[in-house]
C-alpha cells in the first residue's frame, strides 16, 4: 500500500521532469540554430534555409532527438532586412513546439 502511494506521487513527477528536460533540449536546439544563422549571416551577408550550410559554415551540430522544421526565409518590410524563422521540438509526440522569428523578436511556444 505504501509503495502504491509513493508510486502515485513519484511517477507523475518523473514524467513531468522528463517532459521539462525534453522541452529544454528543444529550446537549446533552436538557440543553437539561431546563433549559427547569425554567424552564417556575418560570414555571407545572408541567411540560409539549408541546415547543411549551417553545419559547414557555422559549425551547427544537429541534435538527433530534435525534430527541426524547415527554415523559412523572408524579407521584413518594416525593418527592411532579411529574416528567417523555423521550429524545433523534441521527437517524442505531444511536446512543446518552439518557433523562433528574430525579425519580430519573438520566441513562440506552442504547447501540443
Amino acid at each position: 500500500m505504501v509503495l502504491g502511494i509513493l508510486a502515485a506521487i513519484v511517477i507523475p513527477q518523473y514524467q513531468s521532469y522528463t517532459i521539462d528536460a525534453q522541452d529544454e533540449a528543444a529550446r537549446s536546439a533552436y538557440h543553437a540554430v539561431a546563433r549559427c544563422q547569425e554567424e552564417y549571416f556575418i560570414a555571407t551577408l545572408n541567411y540560409t534555409a539549408d541546415y547543411r550550410e549551417l553545419m559547414n559554415v557555422a559549425g551547427l551540430v544537429l541534435d538527433e532527438n530534435i525534430k527541426y522544421g524547415p527554415i523559412s526565409l523572408y524579407y521584413d518590410r518594416q525593418t527592411q532586412q532579411p529574416c528567417f524563422k523555423f521550429t524545433a521540438r523534441h521527437k517524442n509526440p505531444g511536446r512543446t513546439v518552439f518557433q523562433y522569428d528574430p525579425c519580430s523578436m519573438t520566441i513562440v511556444t506552442i504547447v501540443q
